[in-house]
């Protein structure tokens, strides 16, 4: 359908494709991409207003957003199924709808194959049932829902910049206690390897993909720290067959420190407060204490720019997406320290700090988790008739 190099009678044409189609209905921009069409094809695979478009393969599978203007001179990816409606028949805003919500309560999962890759082809579009009012009657529904979900989408804009503003005043009210630009008079600069570090690592055990439970055993996965604090639930269940290799507990009063993973992660790190006798070690995990440093300290030292921007220095690896951090290397890292008693004190101004701006992020994303929530339940009953909207389906 889509052509990558030209042929006799072919015109380049920008093309809309699938990562265009985005959850909830949206449509954005991305930098036009042009690929060769057949006079016949773009005459073809054009795209109108009022067209419903829809995700066919891979990972977005399902996703539908309709055209509010005509797109002139485009045509469309294979990878997207075009809904043109007829217009005496059906409002392309309420297919669109009565599409999230299939997607949402499972439908179109019933109808794709989910196995192997899953398609949501034409054909399997064609076949997805949904409840058809008269035309005015879906355009009343749809002028409700263009109303409600506008109001709830703005909610949770609002909540997301709330979590965006939140987060950068922790990075900074972070940066500012432990990696100051001046250093006070009795704090010093030094290699992590000056603090008596002691280090333990475990090994690579075979495991489950689900955590262990109760009295099982369980190895920690990269993830229970990439986060930036400890997850003890980021674990796999040890195969019987290993149970008597794992190594290196994990203790209370240690730092975990993450030495592959992506660039963005390595060298990512998490406090364990509580010791955890039957959860041990990756070999992809260091656990630390030292001798000159509060260990609560450096977790929050780990969470700076300052400390980042030197690993992204120290980490290597053959590939992009995965890189390794040498404990030889990380020993190298220099971090501002004061004195033992001095970071106690620093330590508790930012746990009261920090652990203020955490509960009022939590409450942001809660409120912006439950007005999703509300968002598909809205689509879902309006579509079919469970609310009035002054429409009887």
């Amino acid at each position: 359908m889509v052509q990558s190099s030209p042929t006799d009678g072919s015109t380049q044409a920008p093309y809309l494709r699938a990562a265009h189609v985005q959850p909830n209905g949206r449509l954005i921009e991305l930098p036009d991409q042009q690929m060769w069409f057949t006079n016949a094809e773009l005459r073809t695979l054009t795209l109108r207003r009022d067209d419903v478009v829809i995700v066919e393969g891979g990972a977005g599978y399902g996703r539908s957003a309709v055209l509010r203007k005509d797109l002139y001179d485009w045509g469309f990816q294979n990878s997207i199924v075009r809904v043109r409606p007829v217009r005496t028949r059906s409002d392309g805003r309420f297919l669109d709808y009565a599409i999230q919500a299939a997607l949402r309560s499972g439908e179109i999962d019933s109808l794709v194959n989910t196995a192997t890759i899953p398609h949501f082809t034409a054909e399997k579009v064609a076949r997805l049932p949904i409840v058809a009012p008269q035309l005015e009657h879906q355009q009343l529904i749809a002028d409700y829902l263009d109303r409600e979900t506008a109001q709830i989408d703005a909610f949770i804009a609002k909540n997301e910049k709330i979590i965006a503003l939140l987060t950068e005043r922790r990075a900074a009210e972070i940066e500012l206690a432990v990696a100051p630009r001046e250093l006070p008079a009795t704090w010093d600069s030094v290699q992590i390897r000056r603090l008596g570090p002691k280090s333990q690592s475990g090994v690579s055990v075979n495991g489950f993909s689900v955590p262990a439970e109760g009295d099982e055993i369980g190895v920690l996965k990269t993830g229970a720290v990439s986060k930036g604090f400890f997850d003890p639930a980021e674990n796999k269940r040890v195969v019987a067959d290993d149970l008597g290799r794992v190594a290196s507990p994990v203790r209370g009063g240690s730092l975990i420190v993450n030495r592959a993973n992506t660039p963005e992660l390595v060298g990512s790190a998490g406090l364990v407060v509580e010791s955890h006798p039957t959860l041990y070690l990756s070999d992809k995990l260091w656990q630390l204490t030292f001798e000159s440093a509060n260990a609560a300290y450096m977790h929050y030292w780990t969470r700076t720019d300052a400390y980042r921007s030197q690993l992204r220095g120290l980490s290597v690896g053959a590939s992009l997406s995965m890189q390794n951090l040498s404990y030889g290397d990380f020993l190298t890292v220099r971090i501002s320290v004061p004195p033992m008693h001095e970071q106690g004190e620093v330590v508790a101004r930012l746990d009261q700090a920090i652990g203020e701006i955490d509960r009022a992020i939590d409450a942001a994303r809660r409120g912006r988790d439950l007005a999703r929530e509300r968002r598909v339940a809205l689509i879902g009953a309006a579509v079919t008739g469970k609310i009035d909207v002054g429409v009887k389906l």
